[in-house]
């Protein structure tokens, strides 16, 4: 499960196995071989792809959390779509591909979860 979190993030972010190799210290055989499910990498590699794809360490680990908060992201941008005073925010959006998308959703909830709105 590791596997398939760390290449969804990479694929998202547009990042390929070579530069998220380059960044974590390791071959990009590794990186593959780590989304394939075929090695677990140490605390330390998987802090550095942690970091390198601009998510905490917690966020690989707990693949069922981080499937829920994908979830979630779906429900907000489902209600960024279809309520009136959200509308603004939609019609700059619709454009993107649907996973920028959910990266506004996700930013705009934690934004306001962050701000008790």
């Amino acid at each position: 499960m590791l596997g398939e979190i760390v290449h969804k993030l990479r694929v998202q972010r547009n990042v390929t196995t070579r530069d998220l190799a380059a960044k974590v210290g390791v071959s990009a055989n590794y990186i593959s071989l780590i989304e394939n499910n075929k090695r677990n990498p140490t605390i330390e590699t998987l802090d550095k792809i942690a970091e390198a794809l601009g998510v905490t360490i917690h966020y690989l680990i707990d693949a069922p959390k981080a499937e829920e908060i994908e979830k979630e992201d779906e429900l907000f941008l489902d209600m960024i779509k279809t309520t009136p005073a959200m509308k603004a925010i939609w019609d700059q959006i619709k454009d993107l591909s649907e996973d920028r998308q959910a990266e506004v959703a996700r930013v705009i909830r934690l934004w306001r979860a962050s701000n008790n709105i």
